[in-house]
């Protein structure tokens, strides 16, 4: 990796990102705790893309380039990380944090596995032994939950939930990184018609596993991107998509879940809020209950 990459932006995205991992678990525990934390009340994909939204308003930018025609063709992977986002939370309330967040290690996993299966990046053995590691772990923790509830229908379909967000998310992380290619600018502005990417094929034994320190002329060359790269001479010019537009993007998720809760959440708001704040009886972090 480029050593330009690790810097500022790079560090204070990693301290943001951190941070916000843990305050957004620990606002979520006390709206669970309060009585607000019923996954179908939507208030808390909400809350997760308005704070994007008003995120992305301190960089105009990311909303410069984008119309009408890239929304509608990024519109997929938006509808995919809103649901991806309920399958979480919803996972939550069957499971708890704690197996959700371990099962969440998935990501990962699946982040790798798309890499491999969209754009032929292959795995070194370390990678799939971690790979092997990582997912005997989280099976043996689910294995753990389900027969220490007997069985229950609701742990076993709270399990299905957050290995789903994980494969969600992780084929998001993988797809938004690509529009931030060449390729995948391309596509998001138009100038490719589809996406696709025909799997790799197979290569002797001495040759199945190759270094990350692939030259860029090879990758240039590897069939994996090149029903996308057959006119890239000629968009050299072409402006991609940046971080701010990706952000922007990602936003728009506000929309569906602002619906949402303007169509549901609210003319039933009784029952999905009010009731359960009543029966929870939580007087906020001063009675203890989450230090």
């Amino acid at each position: 990796m480029n050593e330009s990459k690790f810097g500022l932006k790079f560090w204070l995205g990693l301290v943001l990102f951190n941070a916000t991992g843990l305050t957004n678990s620990l606002l979520a525990n006390e709206l669970d705790l309060l009585g607000c934390g019923n996954p179908f009340n939507g208030l808390q994909v909400l809350a997760l893309y308005a704070g994007q939204f008003a995120l992305s308003l301190a960089f105009p930018e990311g909303w410069t380039l984008l119309n009408f025609r890239i929304i509608t063709r990024v519109a997929p992977f938006v509808v995919n990380d809103v649901v991806g986002n309920i399958a979480y939370w919803t996972a939550l309330l069957y499971i708890g944090s704690g197996l959700t967040t371990v099962i969440y290690t998935a990501i990962v996993v699946f982040s790798a596995l798309f890499q491999y299966l969209l754009f032929g990046k292959r795995l070194s053995y370390i990678r799939l032994l971690g790979i092997a590691g990582i997912m005997a772990f989280i099976a043996l923790a689910s294995t753990d939950q389900v027969q220490s509830n007997g069985n229950s229908g609701d742990v076993i379909l709270g399990v299905l939930l957050a290995v789903a967000a994980a494969a969600q998310f992780g084929l998001n992380f993988v797809i938004f990184n690509w529009l931030m290619e060449e390729e995948g600018s391309r596509y998001a502005l138009g100038d490719a018609r589809i996406i696709s990417v025909p799997l790799p094929v197979a290569e002797d034994s001495h040759n199945s596993v190759v270094d990350d320190a692939k030259s860029e002329e090879e990758k240039a060359s590897s069939p994996m991107l090149s029903p996308l790269r057959e006119d890239s001479s000629a968009q050299s010019g072409q402006q991609r998509l940046q971080e701010p537009q990706v952000q922007a993007i990602l936003s728009l998720g506000v929309v569906p879940s602002l619906i949402y809760v303007l169509g549901y959440t609210v003319p039933y708001r009784q029952k999905l809020i009010y009731d359960e704040i009543d029966d929870k009886h939580y007087n906020g972090l001063g009675d203890g209950s989450l230090w």
